[in-house]
């Protein structure tokens, strides 16, 4: 065989490989960026509160899907939690991590909601800081996730009454 032909499969072969690459990119940012089907997010969260005050954010998630959904995370951007303190999460969480990539704090539940099943994640919160604090709180399933926008604005304590 003559190194031109040599040549020319190897080309080939390296042209057949990007083709690969390019094709199983694109269907890889297909799958994540599709959205998740068949599951609602109910978010309760107070409007307003004083520094110091302590609430709690709570987290609906129902499966209406006839298969199960797995609940990998939930994450809630740094915009929303940098006003508060997280004194508390309910179910605990498998593990609890910041994420710098995304400017969220990811909380690990790894739970399965079977179909028709509703399970809620209560956050408890003091806050810390007044202004008007909000950002994203993401529900994953893998590396696909339900997005919904958390807000809360904190006001500074009251003067005491003379």
């Amino acid at each position: 065989m003559s190194v031109a032909k040599v040549f020319a499969w190897g080309c080939g072969i390296l042209v057949l490989l990007g083709v690969l690459l390019v094709g199983g990119g694109i269907a890889f940012v297909a799958y994540v960026s599709s959205s998740v089907e068949g599951v609602t997010v109910a978010i309760d969260v107070p409007d307003k509160v004083a520094i110091g005050e302590t609430f709690d954010l709570s987290v609906s998630v129902t499966n209406e899907r006839d298969k199960v959904f797995a609940l990998s995370d939930i994450d809630v951007a740094e915009t929303y939690l940098g006003g508060f303190t997280v004194s508390e999460v309910a179910p605990p969480p498998e593990e609890s991590m910041h994420v710098p990539l995304v400017e969220a704090q990811s909380f690990t539940f790894d739970t399965d909601l079977q179909p028709g099943q509703t399970r809620t994640f209560v956050f408890t919160l003091k806050a810390q800081q007044a202004g008007m604090w909000r950002g994203d709180l993401d529900v994953y399933e893998g590396l696909r996730s339900i997005t919904n926008l958390v807000q809360t604005v904190v006001n500074e304590p009251e003067a005491a009454a003379q």
